[in-house]
């Protein structure tokens, strides 16, 4: 675990901030596919490709001026990304160090499918709130999009009908038709 004081140390020693994977020579040498296990092996760039690739890769040549631009960008952020393997957060960095008491990590769950906005969802019953529906998921039921899925679909999840709150002016007609429809 890196404490927030760390954190300029180890991006001067070449780190990067956030969630990445580092891969050895054993897992790159599993991923390689040498000789004729390589399905370009025996082929050719054609002259159009070649010149495509070359483009692509102007002004990505990385001298230290651009490798200490990008420290001092990720150094002025205010903010970082922690997640707690189900949920993802992005904190102000001065409220870091409480997280990782609670058993959060730096860095974003790999792998997970974002969603640009998570709304916040009420349970009607008694009107609490939660942050997103995954939270509110990981309360109630066994499956992660079991809220969602239950708002999307009009059923029930954990027991419970469950609307996001930018809806909650349409409970009334919510639970009218959850009488409706038992």
């Amino acid at each position: 675990m890196i404490f927030s004081e760390q954190l300029d140390e180890y991006v001067k020693n070449g780190w990067s901030k956030g969630f990445y994977i580092v891969m050895t020579d054993e897992m790159k040498q599993a991923r390689s596919m040498p000789g004729s296990l390589n399905p370009f092996f025996g082929k050719k760039h054609s002259t159009d490709t070649k010149r495509k690739l070359s483009e692509m890769r102007l002004g990505k040549n990385r001298d230290n001026a651009s490798i200490e631009k990008q420290r001092q960008t990720i150094l002025s952020d205010k903010k970082t990304w922690i997640n707690n393997g189900t949920i993802e957060k992005w904190v102000p960095d001065s409220e870091v160090d409480s997280y990782y008491l609670l058993g959060y990590v730096k860095g974003r769950i790999p792998g997970r499918k974002r969603i640009d906005r998570q709304k916040r969802v009420i349970r009607v019953y008694d009107g609490k709130i939660f942050d997103s529906a995954t939270e509110a998921s990981l309360s109630f039921c066994n499956r992660i999009s079991a809220v969602s899925n239950a708002i999307l679909k009009k059923h029930k999840a954990g027991g419970h009908i469950w609307c996001y709150e930018s809806d909650k002016d349409s409970i009334p007609e919510l639970i009218q038709y959850f009488k409706n429809h038992r």
